[in-house]
């Protein structure tokens, strides 16, 4: 009788061949710049001066990774002057004349 001997790896066997973990990083870098610019001028009757300016500034940046990881930093810079004049003039003359 002859007895035959296999040997069959066993990683063979159950497709546990070791394979190469690949890893892939993708690096996004958005940089948004935003300026915002508002002038506004107002007069009223009881010549009122209103000057507003406002300076924004916005920074974003994305960090995003293919597992699934988003790093957002934001940095806002709002820079707001209001200037506000109001010069109210008001003349009142009565005159009253009597005679007697």
């Amino acid at each position: 009788m002859q007895y035959k001997i296999l040997i069959i790896s066993i990683f063979q066997v159950a497709g546990l061949a070791p394979r190469k973990r690949a890893h892939t990083h993708t690096h996004t870098h958005a940089l948004t710049h935003s300026h915002t610019r508002t002038l506004a001028h107002s007069h009223t009757r009881t010549l009122a001066h209103s000057h507003t300016r406002t300076l924004t500034h916005s920074h974003t940046l994305t960090h995003t990774h293919t597992h699934t990881h988003t790093h957002t930093h934001t940095h806002t810079h709002t820079l707001t002057l209001t200037h506000s004049h109001t010069h109210t003039l008001t003349h009142s003359h009565t005159h009253t004349l009597t005679q007697s």
